[in-house]
């Protein structure tokens, strides 16, 4: 991206713009996996909502860019991944990835009153 012209690049974010993300997502018809850091966290309960099975690692204190902060580690949670996705064609059972986070529990749905919503807020 870095050489292309400004007007293509342009036009290239413009055409995203009526991408639908979880539409494509959700035609999927292989795991869809993921390895993140701590510090830019996931909505894991939306990707689910949209993807049920999605799985993802989360290396702890670690940024946007595990690959460059870490490598080591990282490419030892790929190696780690790449077992996972031979074991699972081979014998068809269900992905398990070592140290992949647990589906979320449930939320409590919470309603606040005008009144707590302006202390919220600072009014």
């Amino acid at each position: 991206m870095l050489h292309t012209p400004p007007e293509v690049a342009y036009q290239i974010l413009l055409s995203m713009g009526d991408y639908d993300l979880p539409a494509a997502v959700g035609r999927l018809t292989v795991p869809l996996l993921a390895i993140n850091g701590d510090l830019y966290p996931m909505d894991l309960t939306n990707v689910r909502n949209v993807k049920p099975d999605f799985e993802v690692i989360v290396m702890k204190h670690m940024g946007h860019y595990p690959m460059l902060e870490r490598p080591e580690e990282f490419d030892g949670l790929v190696s780690e991944v790449v077992a996972a996705l031979v074991r699972h064609a081979a014998d068809g059972g269900p992905l398990r990835l070592a140290g992949a986070l647990p589906p979320p529990k449930a939320r409590k749905e919470v309603r606040l009153t005008p009144v707590q919503l302006d202390r919220c807020v600072g009014r």
